[in-house]
């Protein structure tokens, strides 16, 4: 004798019940193909390919979809299962104001998937650049760079030199015009003199 319709169904609903807690016990779940948009949406970062990998294994779309990275494990630890749209955008608050950080590399996940690292991978993250070391140094030291001299500017006599020789001695106002003085005097006489010398001889009257 068959059983009832209602006890065939009551026993499909058990099976279907027991599948369900099977996959959920397992980790595995249905993937959801809106939740890397809104992962890049709600960061305002760029997931690499169609965004699966950051919870899944890989790109597949094949459901039941097992949850293997550290970063979909935490999701999935805090009670995030498909379809669940607002659950996810509370979690990726949570994740950026807690600074979650699921692989351990001392950069949190949003701050990895900003600067274009792995969140799930502890030897990716954004390192700093490398430092100068000495030659024959044993460790990096920031090297300084050479003190900037300026040079000192030449200041030009104001007074003009007109003496020779290897002692030349800038002379004072005073001195400057004495000697213009004295030069212009000598001069005179020099002039005075040549006139005197070349200016015709008058003759003398005779003594009666």
């Amino acid at each position: 004798m068959p059983y009832p319709l209602h006890r065939r169904l009551r026993a499909s609903l058990a099976s279907f019940v027991a599948c369900v807690g099977l996959f959920a016990a397992e980790g595995e779940a249905v993937a959801t193909p809106e939740f890397p948009g809104i992962v890049q949406d709600t960061w305002k970062v760029r997931l690499p390919g169609m965004g699966c990998t950051l919870c899944h294994a890989d790109e597949s779309t094949a459901a039941p979809k097992r949850v293997t990275t550290k970063v979909g494990l935490w999701f999935y630890g805090q009670g995030l299962v498909a379809l669940k749209d607002t659950k996810l955008k509370e979690l990726l608050a949570a994740s950026k104001s807690t600074g979650q950080d699921s692989d351990d590399d001392g950069f949190a996940d949003y701050q990895e998937l900003v600067d274009g690292t792995d969140p799930n991978d502890a030897q990716d993250f954004e390192r700093p650049p490398p430092m100068d070391v000495p030659d024959g140094g044993d460790a990096a030291v920031p090297v300084s760079p050479p003190p900037v001299t300026t040079p000192k500017p030449h200041h030009a006599s104001a007074v003009p030199r007109f003496e020779t020789g290897c002692s030349v001695r800038p002379q004072s106002t005073g001195s400057l015009v004495s000697s213009l003085a004295l030069g212009i005097a000598v001069a005179a006489v020099t002039v005075a003199r040549r006139r005197r010398r070349h200016a015709p001889r008058m003759a003398l009257p005779s003594r009666l």
